[in-house]
């Protein structure tokens, strides 16, 4: 379902990197680049904009359970996907070595998901899929050793949605064979074992960590570097930083900026809330793009400022790319009053 940046969009340029700072004030942005040279130092350059879009959405948040981040896997990025299937695989594969024991095989064919939200419901679901339809033809004699487990902490599945929708995916969840175990907390992941806060321990081969989202460093510099991004998030109630924007997307306290998708919020600066999910941002999307090919400025952002204006005339903003003659400063300098 993906495809290269530079073949599906030939109008825009593409810089590999990861964005690490931001400075409004001379609009640029410090960039990394993903690779490194030949000396194994990855460079850093500045990047100038006219008008900055942050879509960077979020990151996992561990809220600091040990061994998450060396042992478990996330579904968040298109490496965590590969990492993921690379890994089933090389369990069926461990698992049907000749000598490897029964209790070996049960801990490796143990596939365990923290967190019930969609994300961690949908995993389930499509693993237990998976393993049914696919593996199953692989490996036929593997099968009674597979167990998928689904670990919450709340009551219910699918918190965020309406009661009945909760019971429904509970129904489907166990009628697919996938044990969903409740009010559960999981206090450490190990190589082999998660840990959970009653002292059990869960043999696996497999934790998908699928607890929720938290800021990226770039969108929590950006919220700390901008007065009014700072008071709005020291106002909400949640605990993750968001990128505070008005009804036209556009970042609160800044110039010539916009946010959108996950890292940014509307509930934040009075609008209304939006959920964290690819149809909000990909409108999102479309309204920003439509706006900038058309040549509006965003301008300051913030529920006080007045909208976006078409700044340029479809002839205008083409003229504009090219650029103007240079100033003849001896014939500026002979006006009365001097050079200004």
């Amino acid at each position: 379902l993906v495809e290269p940046v530079r073949v599906s969009n030939e109008y825009a340029g593409f810089l590999q990197g990861s964005a690490e700072a931001l400075d409004t004030a001379r609009k640029t942005v410090t960039v990394r680049a993903a690779l490194p040279d030949e000396d194994g130092r990855r460079r850093r350059f500045l990047v100038p904009y006219d008008t900055l879009v942050v879509a960077v959405g979020e990151q996992a948040a561990t809220f600091g359970v040990p061994g998450v981040e060396e042992h478990a896997f996330f579904l968040k990025e298109l490496s965590d996907a590969r990492r993921l299937r690379r890994r089933v695989a090389e369990l069926f594969e461990t698992a049907a070595l000749p000598g490897t024991s029964e209790k070996d095989r049960r801990r490796l064919l143990s596939f365990v998901v923290v967190g019930g939200g969609p994300t961690g419901v949908e995993f389930c679901g499509t693993l237990s899929d998976t393993l049914r339809e696919d593996f199953k033809r692989a490996y036929p004699g593997l099968m009674h050793y597979v167990s998928v487990t689904l670990l919450q902490s709340a009551q219910s599945v699918l918190t965020a949605f309406a009661a009945a929708l909760q019971k429904r995916a509970l129904g489907a969840l166990q009628t697919s064979g996938i044990e969903t175990r409740l009010g559960v907390r999981v206090v450490e992941v190990t190589a082999t074992e998660v840990v959970l806060k009653t002292g059990e321990r869960l043999p696996c081969g497999l934790c998908v960590w699928s607890t929720g989202n938290a800021a990226r460093p770039f969108v929590r510099d950006l919220v700390e570097q901008i007065p009014q991004q700072k008071e709005l998030n020291a106002k909400a109630s949640a605990a993750g930083k968001k990128i505070a924007v008005d009804p036209y997307c556009r970042v609160v306290g800044a110039e010539d900026g916009v946010a959108l998708g996950d890292c940014a919020s509307s509930a934040l600066a009075g609008g209304p809330f939006l959920p964290a999910t690819a149809q909000v941002a990909g409108q999102q999307g479309a309204y920003v793009g439509r706006m900038l090919s058309r040549g509006f400025a965003f301008g300051p952002g913030g529920l006080d400022q007045p909208p976006p204006i078409r700044a340029l005339s479809e002839s205008a903003r083409l003229a504009a790319l090219r650029p103007p003659p240079p100033l003849d400063l001896d014939r500026l300098a002979g006006r009365k009053g001097g050079l200004t």
